[in-house]
């Protein structure tokens, strides 16, 4: 999420607290919000890449 954090914290006003490792403590709200649109079928998961990478594409 490292550029959609950046977007959201620049451009958006979200929170741009971090965790330790450097991760926006957003993360997993985006994460929780992109299964949703999911599950409602307006994006698709294409792939995960290691545990926090995620791609999606539009239907």
């Amino acid at each position: 999420m490292t550029d959609s954090g950046v977007y959201l914290v620049d451009r958006c006003n979200a929170p741009n607290e971090t965790f330790s490792t450097g991760r926006y403590k957003i993360y997993g709200d985006v994460c929780k919000f992109l299964d949703c649109l999911t599950s409602q079928g307006v994006i698709q998961l294409l792939r995960k890449d290691g545990v926090n990478d995620r791609f999606y594409r539009r239907c």
